[in-house]
Parts: structure tokens; sequence; C-alpha cells
């Protein structure tokens, strides 16, 4: 059994070497396959990676791209080069902290086979004040699906394990989003299960200023609306309920990031009459509400 562990790295020169540790490190029954994407860094991440690679090259496979492709390409590229079973995702800025983590989620693979991801929790740490955190999942289940993922993304992409599909069985529309943790978990959870490992594998960095700025949040949910709009295409309109009512979620978000009076109300309407029960969407109406009253619309 073949293990692919995919890993894409920029300007991680800090962080890269403690990655690549912590996937050597991993311990099983099983054949380890790094594959490494850099995006033309501009730091010393490639000479770190070359120090690994000497020492390990019946293990790790290069994918170092002579111009700037931008992440979707790289990752895209370093998943076309995984010929493993199984993928699990790592970025360059983070890392696993337990070396049975591939092993206990290929046991629970192969003997779940309507299962096609497993994934567990991970810590978080803040790097502007030195604090870590733990993922907390608010509902443990035997397994989750397509309708669980529409209540919003809880699968951080580092703790993943899933079996391995041919690229080209990925629909195009996938690569057009900044986002691609979120879209492949649909798409994983609309072909089989997807189980929990309720343990704690790994550790997430957030870097100071995360989607902290106003236009990041912007293209974020902007983005997080048009996958639910492609998905919902992908499976015939099956889920259009479930993804209208995530979408006016979303647009509660987006109501109070635009500066448009008239673009703010359209999208402050779209979310109205959905998720009145929900207490972050109903605060995000009431400031809308406020911010009309205040005249901070143009």
């Amino acid at each position: 059994m073949k293990i692919s562990v995919h890993m894409i790295t920029y300007n991680h020169e800090r962080y890269i070497r403690k990655a690549i540790e912590s996937v050597i490190a991993q311990k099983g029954d099983f054949e380890l396959e790094l594959v490494i994407g850099d995006d033309v860094s501009l730091d010393n991440t490639r000479s770190i990676i070359m120090e690994f690679y000497n020492r390990y090259s019946d293990t790790i496979k290069l994918n170092f791209h002579e111009k700037n492709v931008g992440p979707n390409n790289n990752f895209k590229s370093t998943l076309e080069m995984c010929t493993g079973n199984y993928v699990a995702i790592l970025e360059g800025d983070d890392y696993w902290i337990d070396e049975y983590k591939l092993q206990k989620q290929l046991d629970f693979l192969e003997r779940n086979r309507e299962y096609t991801m497993c994934f567990t929790k991970t810590k978080f740490f803040y790097e502007e004040d030195g604090r870590y955190d733990e993922q907390v999942i608010k509902e443990k289940k035997d397994y989750y699906d397509v309708k669980d993922l529409l209540k919003g993304n809880f699968i951080f992409h580092l703790t993943c394990l899933f079996r391995n599909t041919d690229i080209k069985r990925y629909p195009e529309w996938l690569w057009r989003h900044k986002i691609l943790d979120y879209p492949m978990h649909l798409l994983r959870a609309a072909d089989g299960r997807i189980g929990l490992l309720d343990e704690i594998t790994a550790v997430y960095r957030i870097h100071n200023g995360s989607l902290s700025r106003t236009s990041d949040k912007v293209w974020w949910y902007k983005d997080l609306i048009s996958i639910l709009d492609d998905f919902n295409s992908y499976t015939d309109h099956k889920f259009n309920e479930r993804i209208n009512k995530r979408k006016a979620y979303y647009y509660s978000f987006l109501s109070l990031y635009e500066v448009d009076r008239r673009i703010a109300t359209n999208l402050f309407a779209r979310g109205l009459f959905r998720n009145i029960f929900n207490s972050v969407a109903f605060k995000n109406k009431v400031k809308f509400i406020v911010n009309l009253i205040k005249r901070k619309y143009k």
C-alpha cells in the first residue's frame, strides 16, 4: 500500500523543515511518497528542500516550477504527480504531531470501503502571540455527508487522508476557485462517507493578518458562494434548498463589507428570510440595519 503526501510551498523557509520532518517521521506498514511543489520561492525554501531530497531521494519527488504558476496550478500539478493509493495534504507551513497519523487513517479506510476520506482534529498556532488552541468538533457522528458540509466547512485539509482519484475525474470548475479544500471535501462526500478519527494529529499555523482585511473577507465569501453554485449544478440541484440557505448566510456577511448602499441592500435582501434562527446571521442583519441608520454606505 502506498501513501502520497502532497505538499505545496512558497516562501516557507521558516517552516518547511518542520513540515518535511513531520512527514518523514511517519511510521507504519505502507510505502511513503512525499511530493513537494515549490512555486519559485524567493527565500531559502528550495535549498532546505534539497537538503532533504539529497537524504531521502527514494521518498521525495520534486515539482519545482521554473516560473510562478500560482497556488492552484501548483496544487493541481503536484496532485498529478501523486501515485499513491491514498493522498494526504500538508502545506509547507504546517506540520503533523502524531507519527502514526497516516497508519491510523489508512487502517480506518481499509476497514471501511464505503468511506472516501478520513480526517482528524487539529491544533491552531497563532503566530502573533504564540498561542495554541484546539479544534472543537461540535457534532460528532459515525460519518459525515454532503448535508453536514453544507452547514459549513469544519474539515482542515492537513488532517485528511483520502482515496486517490484520477485528476481527470475532478470537474474543471474546481480549479477556478481560490478555495480548494472545501469543494474537494464536498466532492468526496458526494462519492461516499467521510469519517472522523477523534484525535489531534496536526498543527495549523494562523499567520498575522490572516483574513483580517475586509478585501480578503469579501473574496472569501464570494468564492464560497460561487463554489456552492458550481456544486449545485454538479449535483443536479439535489441539495438546492440547503445550498440556498448557506448562501444566504454568506450574503449576510457580504452586506456588511460592501460600501455601496444599493449593492449592500440587495445582498441583505437575498438572505433576509433565511437562517432566521441562526444567531450569527441574525446579528449580521441587525448590524446591517444599524449601518444603514448611521449612513455607513455610500
